[in-house]
């Protein structure tokens, strides 16, 4: 094998690894919908997101102030529980209105 061969492959072995990791890690964490009463403003949303994002285990936030609702993205091993979830978002100052674990379907 060729030197410049050899650096080929070592190039497209490094793109595999970069395309591969981001899959494994997003297969290992469960989504979480919370729909989130009294949050009218993208004050509200920016609170509570820094509130979420702040937690352990939580990988992404994102708020939708059209849905009402947080997605959250937790790490598989981060046992994040609804009565947590109530208690965050009860103490930035809104109401819980569902908590929704959909499975991945996998």
């Amino acid at each position: 094998m060729t030197r410049y061969q050899k650096s080929i492959r070592s190039v497209l072995a490094f793109i595999l690894f970069l395309v591969l990791i981001p899959q494994a890690k997003a297969s290992s964490s469960q989504q979480i919908l919370v729909g989130v009463r009294g949050m009218v403003c993208a004050f509200c949303a920016s609170g509570l997101k820094k509130t979420f994002t702040a937690q352990n285990g939580i990988e992404k936030v994102e708020v939708s102030l059209e849905k009402k609702q947080l997605v959250l993205q937790v790490d598989s091993a981060t046992m994040l529980s609804d009565q947590k979830i109530r208690e965050l978002v009860r103490d930035s100052g809104y109401e819980v209105e569902n908590i929704q674990r959909p499975s991945s379907g996998l």
